[in-house]
């Protein structure tokens, strides 16, 4: 409820401040034709900047929560692999009977080249992994 109160004040007195400004505006000037187009232009284009805000508002809040859902996700893998997922690999990996096929492809000697990365990458494609 207090929430509220203070965004009814908020409006009020917004109101009350343009009611002000607009009355300035007549005492000097005395063109109430003018005023009256001048507020209804504001009004026409409201609409639009309403729809232009909530868009542009929309795309950065789903970015940023987006953002944040994949470093939330990436810290779980992260803690996963740390705790639990190299064991499990490890574990699994040793009862695979063709393990020492795949060992000695995957040895690393520091002279790899690209083909030799696609190669490798298109042998794990082609791996059909068994426990």
């Amino acid at each position: 409820m207090k929430k509220m109160n203070w965004q009814f004040l908020l409006v009020l007195i917004l109101i009350f401040l343009s009611i002000i400004l607009y009355s300035i505006h007549f005492a000097i000037y005395s063109n109430a034709q003018y005023i009256f187009n001048s507020v209804l232009a504001r009004i026409a284009f409201v609409p639009i900047q309403v729809f232009l805000v909530a868009l542009v508002l929309n795309r950065l809040l789903t970015y940023n929560e987006k953002r944040t859902r994949l470093e939330k996700i990436n810290m779980i893998i992260g803690v996963f692999f740390t705790e639990v997922g190299t064991d499990l690999l490890s574990h699994f990996s040793s009862h695979d009977p063709q393990k020492e096929k795949m060992s000695a492809e995957l040895n690393f000697n520091g002279e790899w080249d690209d083909a030799k990365f696609n190669q490798l990458k298109t042998s794990l494609k082609n791996y059909n992994f068994t426990v």
